[in-house]
């Protein structure tokens, strides 16, 4: 790894690429797109969510991403507006990683399959190798009473930790969050051994933010930022459901929220360029622009 604190070249389609490749490679993000049929609430526009999304593909397609990130909540609802959103971000020309969010896994037992099959993988979570990157995909719906039957024993647990949380007075114990679970969390502490062991610095993508505090965090949030504290190399966790979006950072861990595009009347977006110098992520709308050394 390069002395310099982020050296990143990435390709994501393919699970091994020489690094030397590319000068700089592009992910473009978006976030909450939450379409459905229905009036504002509050400054949530959610049919105009879908009159946004031309303009975004346009733009997306205009930058030729090499890959594009979908944080998730994709619909507020209604499966059939799963149709209506999906038809125009067909139009992107560039490969598309689709991360679970809670709305996209409603209440409705056919909405827990579709979601968990868009991500592309069985387990609704993935690891890609490029360079010395790691690119870890998540599900942070695993553990919640969301992505599960109300009968079932994962429904149960997600219940009980949801009550303890709650009993602590944790500023994120809402319904409308969830945790990795303990399998998805074993499985990330072994992807961490791994980048340990290559020296890979890490980037991960997940619906929920880490940061304490937060009343949109992941359940497990201060187990999984200590985990990526004790990583050597730069991390990254990139991630969506506070609409508000935001930056933070925790020692080398870089903590980054994308604006939610079915906030107000601009599409928010944004484009990640990575540099051998530098990461820079290009918002537009409401998205705000960072410079990362």
């Amino acid at each position: 790894m390069h002395s310099k604190l982020l050296t990143i070249l990435i390709f994501a389609v393919v699970g091994h690429l020489n690094a030397q490749e590319y000068d700089t490679f592009r992910i473009a993000l978006v976030s909450d797109i939450q379409y459905a049929d229905i009036q504002n609430s509050g400054s949530r526009h959610y049919r105009q969510s879908l009159e946004k999304l031309p303009a975004m593909v346009e733009q997306m397609n205009a930058w030729q991403p090499d890959l594009i990130v979908d944080l998730g909540d994709r619909i507020d609802r209604d499966l059939k507006s799963y149709h209506d959103v999906e038809e125009v971000l067909s139009g992107l020309m560039a490969p598309v990683v689709f991360v679970p969010g809670n709305h996209d896994f409603s209440d409705d037992p056919r909405h827990r399959k579709l979601t968990i099959a868009k991500t592309g993988s069985p387990r609704g979570y993935h690891a890609r190798v490029v360079g010395q990157w790691r690119l870890i995909f998540l599900n942070g719906l695993q553990n919640s009473q969301i992505s599960h039957p109300k009968h079932s024993m994962a429904f149960r647990r997600a219940s009980k930790q949801l009550k303890a949380l709650k009993d602590a007075q944790a500023p994120h114990a809402y319904r409308w969050n969830g945790g990795l679970g303990t399998k998805q969390t074993r499985w990330v502490v072994k992807q961490l051994k791994i980048a340990a062991l290559a020296q890979q610095s890490v980037m991960l993508f997940c619906h929920q933010p880490l940061s304490p505090g937060n009343p949109h965090s992941l359940w497990n949030n201060e187990v999984v930022l200590a985990l990526l504290s004790q990583h050597t190399e730069p991390v990254f966790w990139i991630n969506g459901h506070d609409h508000a979006g935001g930056y933070q950072q925790f020692g080398h861990v870089h903590l980054v929220t994308l604006h939610g595009m079915v906030e107000g009347d601009k599409p928010s977006y944004g484009l990640l360029e990575i540099c051998q110098e530098e990461v820079r992520l290009v918002g537009v709308g409401n998205q705000l622009s960072y410079t990362f050394r």
